[in-house]
């Protein structure tokens, strides 16, 4: 993220970073920062949506378990002279790729189809029992239709990704 005009950073850490009531905390902070700043309303709800399901995915999708004291991070940020909100959130996966290359699918499939049209694919699969045992995993999908975020995904080196949601803020 460049030059944060303001920015706040969570970190959740060992074996309390699994709580689910993060989610909720993670939401009302993110909501009064961005309130602070008197954006719109559909903005406040854009950002509910983005900060839930990407705590939601920290949460279920970190590896907490190993040495030290693991860490997952949400940060957001307004970056003032681009007028954008960047909210990131950064993890160590668990040691199976199945996540990674979950993740990878949906944002080709974003990539490829538009946000709305991988979305709806999407449930079109749910719906058919197409979904190969997972879960719904419309997370990202919903980040990017019903929030209008664009999605970035960085994956280093190990099990190290980050996954950043970027959205123009009204001027």
């Amino acid at each position: 993220m460049s030059d944060p005009h303001l920015s706040m950073t969570f970190e959740l850490r060992g074996p309390r970073g699994r709580d689910w009531s993060h989610v909720a905390k993670l939401r009302g902070a993110a909501e009064a920062l961005a309130r602070s700043l008197e954006l719109p309303a559909e903005v406040l709800t854009a950002i509910a949506v983005a900060v839930e399901e990407l705590a939601e995915n920290l949460i279920k999708y970190h590896h907490w378990e190993g040495q030290g004291d693991p860490c997952a991070r949400l940060t957001m940020g307004v970056v003032h002279e681009c007028a954008e909100l960047v909210i990131a959130s950064y993890s160590q996966l668990q040691p199976d790729r199945g996540h990674l290359e979950h993740l990878g699918s949906v944002f080709k499939s974003i990539e490829v189809h538009g946000p709305r049209e991988a979305y709806t694919r999407r449930i079109s699969e749910l719906a058919a029992g197409e979904d190969g045992g997972q879960l719904a995993q419309l997370g990202l999908y919903r980040i990017a239709v019903e929030g209008g975020f664009t999605l970035a995904l960085e994956h280093a080196a190990g099990a190290d990704i980050t996954i950043t949601a970027t959205l123009p803020l009204p001027t």
